[in-house]
């Protein structure tokens, strides 16, 4: 994993491949990149159901490092 972000309103996590982004408080939205087939992150493939799987494992990665972290976002 190449970093985890928390500033105040965006949380993103980025493995090798894929970019999981969760923009909260006022709009809560999300965004998921693949890195390999979209480098310029212009194709959100976060509602994609080929993405379903990367998506619910990069969440539960989220979550997991947050707890480690003692961040308690909500979901």
């Amino acid at each position: 994993m190449k970093r985890m972000r928390i500033p105040g309103e965006i949380k993103d996590l980025m493995p090798d491949r894929y970019k999981l982004i969760h923009f909260y408080n006022d709009i809560d939205t999300w965004e998921l990149y693949d890195l390999y087939s979209d480098p310029r992150e212009m194709n959100n493939v976060y509602n994609n159901p080929d993405y379903e799987e990367i998506t619910k494992k990069l969440k539960e990665q989220l979550k997991e490092l947050q707890s480690l972290i003692l961040i308690n976002f909500r979901y």
